[in-house]
């Protein structure tokens, strides 16, 4: 499959667009691959007052054809399988060039830790906009503050501070995804733990050091567990826009246990 991937896009004569949207889906048990060449309706630059709600620039690409699709399903289980295939599709996509990047892990999907992000999408400098549903958020947005050598299997920093002091000296084309303008979280734990600290102290913190090197301008919250307090603290970073749809999310304890991943799925197609 990574092979005839590779074959496709190697095929693509010289003058064809390149990938500018990646929609990625993965449970337990199913993944799927789709890219377009075309962004479809160019939201990304539209301005954030000339929105009055959530608006979500990969809706209207989504609900056409894809330029190429794969669909795997009924995938033996074992989450690293998993892992693993959708992880070796991605690096057969040609990333220079990608402007959106989608994610839906649903509760009980894929879980990449920060490197693989990095590993993956770290050639991808023009994003503007990315999209992640489902507990993936957590790592995402770690990669955005990390230093590429920090981040690698295994490399750990004997100073606690050492990283955030390394990315704040990254030339701005170094650091992950430096053109990231837009965030939409949706279905994420915000107030869970994540690392031995509550995700949303993590998040906080991450923007902030963001801000100094390649700010994100908006962030946009939809069904996460997320509170009013929590909101405030996101609220009041410098240049940070923050649209939440004010709902506070449903993570029960024991839905992830539970949960039937084809069931949830169709709650979405």
């Amino acid at each position: 499959l990574v092979d005839l991937l590779c074959s496709r896009f190697a095929a693509a004569s010289d003058d064809a667009s390149p990938v500018q949207t990646l929609d990625l889906t993965s449970t337990r048990s199913y993944a799927k691959i789709r890219v377009w060449r075309s962004l479809t309706v160019d939201l990304d630059d539209i301005a954030l007052e000339d929105s009055a709600h959530i608006h979500d620039p990969f809706s209207a690409t989504m609900h056409t054809r894809a330029d190429l699709g794969l669909e795997l399903s009924d995938m033996p289980p074992g989450g690293q399988r998993e892992r693993d295939l959708l992880e070796a599709l991605c690096r057969a996509v040609p990333v220079v060039g990608l402007r959106r990047l989608s994610l839906n892990s649903f509760r009980t999907g894929l879980a990449w830790n920060k490197g693989v992000w990095l590993d993956i999408f770290g050639q991808a400098k023009d994003i503007r906009s990315v999209k992640i549903h489902g507990e993936a958020g957590h790592s995402f947005a770690a990669a955005l503050v990390s230093v590429p050598d920090e981040a690698s299997a295994g490399a750990r920093s004997k100073k606690r501070n050492a990283p955030a002091s390394k990315f704040k000296t990254l030339p701005r084309q170094d650091i992950f995804l430096p053109e990231l303008r837009s965030i939409y979280l949706e279905d994420v734990n915000i107030e869970g733990d994540f690392s031995g600290k509550p995700f949303h102290k993590r998040l906080v913190a991450y923007h902030k050091l963001r801000a100094t090197r390649a700010p994100i301008d908006a962030l946009y919250i939809t069904d996460c567990t997320l509170y009013e307090e929590m909101l405030e603290e996101l609220e009041d970073i410098d240049g940070l826009n923050v649209v939440w749809d004010g709902t506070h999310g449903d993570f029960e304890d024991d839905l992830d246990e539970d949960v039937d991943s084809d069931q949830y799925l169709s709650d979405f197609f």
